[in-house]
Formats: C-alpha cells, sequence, structure tokens
C-alpha cells in the first residue's frame, strides 16, 4: 500500500495537518507530501531491489500511491474499490486517465476489492479486467465470496475461463504493447479517440 496508512483515524491516513520535517529542516504539512511520500516508497523499494539482485533482475513493485515520475518504478491499482456496477465502469475511466498521464502499468481490483459481487458483475469484472494493463483478482480478507474464478458457481465459471483464456490468447500483444510503451509512452489501455 505504501501510504500512511492510520486506519483509526476518520480519513484512513495521516492526518493532513502532520508536520514533517524535510532534509532541509523546514516544516511541511503532511497533505503537501501525501503522494510524494509514497512515491520514495515504491522508489526506494525499487531500488533496494535493483541493488540487492545486483541490477540482473528487475523487481516488480506494486504501488497505489503515485507521484509524477512513479511510472518508472512499477505498476500500481487504483485503489480499493466496491464490488458495484459504478465501479466496474469507473475504473475504465480511471485506467484510460492514468495511461494518458503516463502512468500505463495500472489496474483495478477484480471484482471489487469490498463487498460480494453478483455473479453477473463477477462475470463482467473478469471480461473487462483482460484488457487491463494489471489484471488481478482481489478482495478484502473479511469477503465471504473469494475472488478466485473455482470459488464462483459453476454456471459462470466456464465465461470466466472464456476471459482468462483471451488474455493468455493475447500475452504477446500486450508485451508488444509493453515494449511500444517503453520506446515511444504510448498507453497499453488507451481511448478509441
Amino acid at each position: 500500500m505504501n501510504e500512511p496508512a492510520v486506519f483509526n483515524h476518520v480519513d484512513g491516513t495521516m492526518p493532513a495537518t502532520n508536520m514533517h520535517l524535510t532534509e532541509n529542516y523546514q516544516l511541511v504539512f503532511h497533505g503537501e507530501i501525501h503522494n510524494v511520500y509514497g512515491q520514495l516508497n515504491h522508489k526506494t523499494t525499487y531500488e533496494a531491489l535493483l541493488d540487492r539482485d545486483n541490477f540482473q533482475r528487475r523487481p516488480f513493485v506494486l504501488t497505489r500511491a503515485i507521484f509524477t515520475g512513479s511510472q518508472q518504478y512499477g505498476p500500481m491499482w487504483t485503489g480499493d474499490n466496491q464490488a458495484e456496477f459504478d465501479e466496474l465502469r469507473s475504473s475504465i475511466n480511471s485506467i484510460l486517465s492514468l495511461g494518458v498521464a503516463g502512468i500505463v502499468y495500472s489496474g483495478s481490483d477484480i471484482p471489487g476489492f469490498f463487498g460480494e459481487p453478483t455473479p453477473q458483475l463477477a462475470t463482467n469484472f473478469y471480461q473487462l479486467g483482460v484488457f487491463f494493463p494489471f489484471m488481478r483478482a482481489h478482495s478484502h480478507i473479511e469477503n465471504v465470496a473469494k475472488r478466485e474464478p473455482y470459488f464462483y458457481d459453476e454456471s459462470i465459471q466456464p465465461l470466466i475461463k472464456q476471459a482468462l483464456s483471451l488474455r493468455y490468447d493475447l500475452a504477446h500483444y500486450i508485451y508488444w504493447l509493453f515494449y511500444l510503451s517503453s520506446i515511444h509512452g504510448t498507453p497499453l489501455m488507451r481511448p478509441m479517440w
């Protein structure tokens, strides 16, 4: 998560009025540097893993706290979403917007982090998720419905399997899009215009 979470605070994070001391001994409000904090955590982890492996392996460090330049350290996900059709629709806008802004490797929790998805929503989330640059099934530990395809009703398992098979069929194309993105900066998932 790489952000200063404070779960017993009303905002779920460090209060914006908390003060931080910079390396130049200046005080700044947390609200001014919240996203920078997350990015520096992401960057430091990425660089430490590179160093640990003698620069022989590219680390995979997932984040949800981003700032300008975060794309150079790894993928991000859109945060803890709800298992609702509105969240399915908004995930498209979020990933397209992030791509146009330079964060090309992103995705959304399938089929929603909080809540219990209907069979239709779960199916639709998987069917859409195969086109996200970053795809994963993920949920809160207290959810009753698990997110793995084999936990769903047998009536929708073939539909989810078909969607996942399409993702595997597209693997070489997706890698090609990643290559083009590394050269030209183009988003993997982009608006029709």
